[in-house]
């Protein structure tokens, strides 16, 4: 009986922590991943936009080791040429989506970077009137 327990309790917990960066809208659930058309589509337009700034990011692209045959052994770099290839940055527009799904929720934050939901949180406040995360 004790192990019966403890397994419902282990899965009860894992199937609680699957959805805990999600929305649960009226027929579709948003996730981290999903772009901005998708989350309308799914749990219609945010009940309000909070602008969070922007952010830029670089990587290489492309980029390889370059070495010299027969002067350095394979792998090592030449001295000045550790790398190859194209720099990148890229802005992106930070910005929160706020759903206010009625009184029976709490209100949800949906950060997105550029077209993309980076993050979803419950923020400790009630919603206020009828069920309304609908498309």
């Amino acid at each position: 009986m004790k192990y019966v327990f403890s397994l419902m309790v282990s899965i009860l917990l894992s199937v609680s922590t699957i959805y805990a960066d999600s929305l649960r809208c009226a027929y579709d659930i948003a996730g981290t991943g999903d772009s901005k058309v998708v989350v309308t589509r799914k749990c219609g337009p945010p009940h309000w936009r909070e602008p969070l700034g922007s952010v830029t990011r670089g990587a290489f692209q492309t980029g390889r080791e370059l070495t010299a045959p027969g002067q350095y052994p394979k792998g090592m770099p030449v001295p000045g040429h550790e790398k190859a290839g194209v720099y990148a940055e890229q802005t992106l527009i930070l910005e929160k989506w706020y759903y206010d799904c009625g009184s029976d929720a709490f209100i949800h934050a949906l950060t997105f970077e550029g077209d993309v939901v980076t993050r979803i949180e419950s923020t400790s406040q009630r919603g206020s009137g009828n069920y309304s995360c609908q498309p």
